[in-house]
């Protein structure tokens, strides 16, 4: 699909909603309320500002391929014509285009992410590599996104509702065990974790046997600055008595070395 090549033969008209349809490959399946409510005053007081993208299927019926938030709240706000670019292209074209449209405005959560990468990998056989070119990422990002549909629907929707970005749900998802995984998602949002405090605990949950050798070499570290200390707090005792009392400390991967000299 050349996107050039459709908007060279776009044209705008006014187009009575009734003749819209929904592009069934329309990425977000969730639309909030509130958020459409908004934007019908906003087109209530000020028109729309974008027309919506659409192809003709006959003279008088046309899919949409890109604006259906814009769609709904025309709808709303009582409009029964709305301004709509019109393109001649294949149910395939159109497809791909409304699906990299909105990848590109990131208005999807990253879970509808997912699922537009997924589908234009498996429907529409792009390469990962392809996918990353066309949407301006990288491909470990496109790489990263899939796994998230790891992710069975009632996580996302506990994950979505409670506002975790999405490096949580990444670090949560090291998690295999899915029972485990809920568990610890719930901890998460109970106790409003950052990103390094559920990687920490994620890595608690994985690994415990290394967490736990990484806390006890913290406590050899701590051990270790108490006796720094201590020498330091000698050597100054007998500085202030009188006695003339240097120290040099010298340290290499292996070990520390602390050298005392006291004048006779």
């Amino acid at each position: 699909m050349g996107s050039g090549k459709i908007k060279g033969e776009s044209r705008i008209m006014m187009i009575p909603v009734f003749q819209i349809s929904v592009n069934k490959s329309q990425p977000r399946k969730v639309f909030s309320r509130d958020d459409i409510r908004y934007l019908a005053r906003s087109i209530e007081l000020n028109g729309i500002l974008q027309p919506l993208t659409v192809r003709d299927i006959s003279p008088f019926e046309y899919e949409l391929i890109s604006g259906e938030r814009r769609l709904r709240a025309a709808v709303m706000a009582g409009f029964s014509f709305v301004p709509c670019i019109v393109v001649h292209c294949s149910e395939r074209q159109s497809a791909v285009y409304g699906l990299i449209e909105n990848l590109q405005r990131e208005e999807l959560s990253y879970f509808e992410q997912a699922e537009a990468i997924n589908i234009l990998i498996n429907e529409f056989n792009f390469s990962t590599e392809k996918a990353a070119r066309q949407l301006g990422k990288s491909e470990g990002s496109v790489i990263n996104k899939l796994k998230l549909l790891r992710y069975t629907y009632e996580e996302r929707k506990n994950i979505t509702e409670n506002n975790l970005s999405e490096h949580h749900a990444l670090s949560l998802l090291r998690i295999q065990d899915v029972n485990i995984r809920k568990k610890i998602t719930q901890n998460v949002i109970n106790n409003n974790l950052n990103v390094i405090q559920t990687d920490e605990l994620v890595e608690k949950i994985i690994d415990p046997d290394d967490s736990l050798k990484k806390n006890k070499h913290k406590i050899v570290i701590k051990d270790i600055r108490l006796f720094y200390n201590t020498i330091n707090k000698a050597v100054s005792t007998m500085r202030q008595s009188g006695i003339n009392a240097t120290e040099e400390k010298t340290e290499t991967d292996e070990f520390v070395e602390y050298r005392i000299r006291i004048t006779k």
